[in-house]
């Protein structure tokens, strides 16, 4: 996830290399998107290098998380709603 370092090495290549990343594109560093993004943006450009890329197990987390967090939303949101509903009596009841 760092992006400045892998937008260096991207510039580093040739037009005719290609790259194999292996990846743990998220969660190694500060900027995933910034990583993820400079993947599809080279690979838009045929007169770039092309990047090939392989799933790591830090993507699979990624991406499990957010199956999950989107099956579990609309329980959330009733959830929430419900709360929201509480008269301030009643939520100070809860939490005493």
């Amino acid at each position: 996830g760092n992006a400045r370092i892998f937008k260096k090495w991207i510039a580093d290549l040739g037009p005719n290399d290609r790259a194999f990343c292996v990846g743990d594109y998220v969660d190694r560093g500060d900027d995933s998107v910034g990583v993820i993004e400079a993947i599809v943006e080279n690979n838009k450009n045929p007169n770039q290098p092309r990047i090939y890329c392989v799933r790591g197990n830090h993507e699979t987390f990624c991406l499990n998380a957010i199956e999950h967090l989107e099956r579990l939303a609309p329980f959330i949101d009733e959830k929430l709603n419900h709360v929201n509903r509480l008269t301030p009596e009643e939520v100070d009841a809860l939490n005493e």
